[in-house]
């Protein structure tokens, strides 16, 4: 869209992995959850769902460094191993 600014972009960027997060991992994690009617032999089917949901927040760059893309943060963090 025009006339939004970098910050503006960035934000909907985040709300966007955010809302990816919601759909592709916690609603299918709830979904299993109460179609098991919450009993515990469901919670590790949940809790498998949710950590590979949330794994694309992490990704590994050609340099060798982990590039971590938090939901609640506008801006990506650069960690390197030495």
């Amino acid at each position: 869209m025009k006339g939004r600014t970098a910050g503006q972009r960035a934000f909907g960027a985040q709300l966007d992995s955010l809302i990816d997060l919601v759909s592709f991992s916690v609603a299918p994690a709830l979904l299993l959850l109460s179609v098991g009617r919450f009993r515990p032999w469901f919670i590790p089917g949940a809790f498998v769902i949710l950590a590979t949901g949330s794994s694309d927040s992490v990704t590994s760059t050609s340099s060798g460094c982990l590039t971590i893309r938090p939901i609640w943060a506008c801006r990506s963090t650069t960690t390197c191993s030495s």
